[in-house]
């Protein structure tokens, strides 16, 4: 067995033993997503007090785990390895307690999973790590924490739910207003078709009528009496 191999399985003899001290070392994400061309950083609190040495190693999905970057607490020079030494795209910084592993310009063989870990007074600390995932679309969305899109999720249902609230809304409004305006037509037709004969306007048209009938009678009794009155003066006068 190789010691690539060896000190892997080291690492996970440790952190499921218990070793991996969460009050030293800690990931804040355990998975970042990223697309290719863009940069991002890995980020790493270290709470410890004394000499340390801290490293960054890098655990592909198939392949042996790879060292990145070791520097000493105590002067804060970083020591690069292999592929990643004089390689502009990565920068690794110890400031105080934050211990950060960045990339410049993320490219699909950078898929891995980047731990970083501790050495002093003959103990191995190491982080949670963080997973690096390149995502190739053609969409420009910064980097997120794959944590926040549960709370993105949340937000969309409740949108949704929103929406389908205000859309039965709608349709029950416009169903009122069809009903309303039915209701009014249908009154308005019933009031133009049905005669009102208890109205004051009815009964001064059959009083009119009944005016003009009753004059017309009262002209044809005068010219009869007046025919009537000459048979008789006609009489006398013969006698």
């Amino acid at each position: 067995m190789n010691m690539p191999k060896l000190l892997y399985l080291t690492i996970l003899v440790l952190i499921l033993c218990g070793f991996v001290s969460g009050f030293m070392i800690s990931q804040p994400y355990s998975s970042v997503r990223v697309q290719p061309g863009f940069s991002t950083t890995f980020q790493c609190h270290v709470e410890a007090e004394g000499h340390y040495s801290f490293f960054w190693i890098k655990v592909p999905l198939k392949t042996a785990l790879v060292y990145i970057a070791t520097v000493n607490s105590l002067r804060s020079d970083v020591e690069m390895f292999g592929q990643f030494k004089n390689n502009p795209r990565i920068n690794v910084i110890l400031k105080k307690n934050n211990f950060t592993l960045s990339f410049l310009s993320m490219k699909s063989t950078d898929i891995a999973t980047y731990i970083c870990g501790a050495q002093g007074y003959e103990q191995l600390y190491f982080g949670n790590g963080s997973k690096l995932i390149v995502e190739d679309i053609a969409a420009t969305e910064p980097t997120m924490p794959i944590e926040n899109e549960e709370e993105i999720n949340v937000q969309l249902s409740v949108f949704v739910y929103a929406v389908s609230i205000l859309s039965a809304t709608n349709v029950a409004s416009i169903v009122i207003i069809i009903a309303l305006i039915y209701h009014l037509l249908k009154k308005n037709k019933s009031g133009v078709t049905r005669p009102d004969s208890g109205t004051g306007e009815c009964h001064t048209d059959d009083v009119s009528y009944a005016a003009l009938t009753f004059s017309h009678n009262q002209i044809n009794t005068i010219q009869t009496r007046s025919s009537v009155d000459t048979v008789v003066i006609y009489g006398d006068v013969q006698h």
